[in-house]
């Protein structure tokens, strides 16, 4: 374990680092005695670092160069179309098996339908591929076109005519078609994280028992599943696993992003739900939600059309009872009277009373905005042990830190 404070790094303007890149990186490689696969480039510039800001999954500022890495030259044997929980039609390539890095390789995705049709991604093509970061083989490039490229007219999961939308073949039968029922119930377990047990084989041995919506899932008893053919001891520890995940404390924002509407992920729920409360949502049209800041107006009408779409099976999952964390609505945050209510606060490193999730809740209920990157916007970082390149970060741009005991007697006041 490197600490990212502790790399070697070069520093030099964005001309100077363009013109040398191969020799910088050439430089930088030779100190370190492990294998790279990429360079991190940052703005040193305090000011233009706040200026770019951050998304809420990462720095603006701050980008990863990657290297191609070693490739390999494989042929197309098969193209295998799989339906995604969006309906999204997604090809993936079955080539001749080629060693990368070590693996071996015989399966790529190709992305979408509209890949597939202007690369020539048919059977018999010659294609070149990477393990990019040495992990996820990826096609880099087309030596030899296929002239037998077949697209599906239907879908291959519930066999419904599909349509194009963009570069992507589409099914537009989100209730009946089985692909899709598999993966957004997985999604929805996988994205709640509370419980374990769900995993994409059970879920599709429970779909094609007829169990293809959520709340009939949770009425799921031992003798269902004896029924579809697990053990006595799977079975008891399905039915645990779906008990847990309703009484497990979760925050109504991951639950509203586990539904799998399109471009609502936890970020976006959590922004949402800190104007307008959950059980509200089934009368949010997009022009109510493009008002909210953050959500643009082809977003709004996706979540809008996707909320609504989705509403009946969401009430009777609230029905259930579901322990939800209510995210408070920005006007009742600003009336919550503590002495870290409105402030903006980044909790960084390994904390020893609690996770760092726990303290965010905590913070979140208290009135704070908590935030994932450091900024002069922000008003305190609080940091554990081991805690790095974001307390540094604090510290330079004379942002006020506390320790997590510091902190702790902070909110005793």
């Amino acid at each position: 374990f490197v600490p990212y404070v502790g790399l070697v790094s070069w520093q030099g303007s964005g001309q100077e680092m363009m013109e040398q890149l191969e020799q910088i990186t050439g430089d930088l490689k030779a100190k370190v005695d492990y294998a790279l696969d990429g360079l991190v480039a940052e703005v040193v510039d305090q000011n233009m670092r706040a200026r770019l800001g951050a998304t809420n999954h990462h720095n603006r500022w701050q980008i990863a160069i990657k290297e191609q890495g070693e490739s390999a030259h494989a042929t197309v044997l098969e193209v295998i179309w799989q339906t995604g929980r969006t309906g999204n039609i997604t090809p993936v390539l079955v080539i001749s098996p080629v060693k990368l890095s070590g693996a071996s390789i015989s399966r790529i995705t190709a992305h979408h339908a509209g890949m597939v049709k202007s690369r020539g991604l048919g059977t018999g093509a010659e294609i070149e591929i990477v393990r990019s970061g040495e992990v996820i083989p990826k096609l880099v490039g087309v030596h030899t076109p296929s002239d037998n490229v077949e697209l599906p007219e239907r879908c291959p999961s519930c066999d419904n005519e599909l349509v194009w939308r963009e570069d992507f073949l589409r099914c537009l039968d989100a209730v009946g078609c089985p692909g899709q029922v598999v993966h957004r119930i997985r999604h929805f377990f996988w994205v709640l994280g509370n419980s374990d047990g769900m995993g994409i084989k059970t879920v599709e041995r429970v779909v094609a028992a007829g169990h293809t919506r959520l709340s009939k899932v949770y009425a799921l008893t031992m003798d269902d599943f004896l029924q579809m053919g697990f053990g006595p001891g799977q079975s008891k520890v399905l039915v645990r696993a779906l008990e847990q995940s309703r009484l497990q404390p979760v925050e109504d924002a991951r639950f509203l992003a586990a539904l799998g509407v399109p471009d609502l992920g936890i970020g976006e729920s959590r922004r949402l739900l800190g104007h307008l409360p959950l059980s509200s949502l089934s009368e949010l049209d997009a022009e109510r939600l493009e008002a909210i800041k953050g959500f643009g107006p082809i977003t709004s009408k996706r979540i809008s059309e996707g909320l609504q779409a989705l509403w009946e099976e969401v009430e009777h999952l609230l029905g259930l009872g579901f322990a939800l964390e209510i995210t408070p609505v920005e006007a009742e945050r600003l009336d919550v009277e503590s002495p870290i209510s409105g402030k903006k606060i980044v909790f960084t490193g390994s904390m020893s009373l609690g996770t760092r999730d726990e303290m965010k809740k905590e913070a979140r209920r208290l009135g704070a905005d908590v935030l994932s990157s450091v900024s002069k916007k922000t008003d305190l970082v609080v940091f554990g042990e081991k805690a790095g390149s974001k307390l540094q970060k604090a510290r330079e741009l004379g942002v006020e830190v506390l320790s997590e005991s510091d902190y702790r007697n902070l909110l005793l006041k």
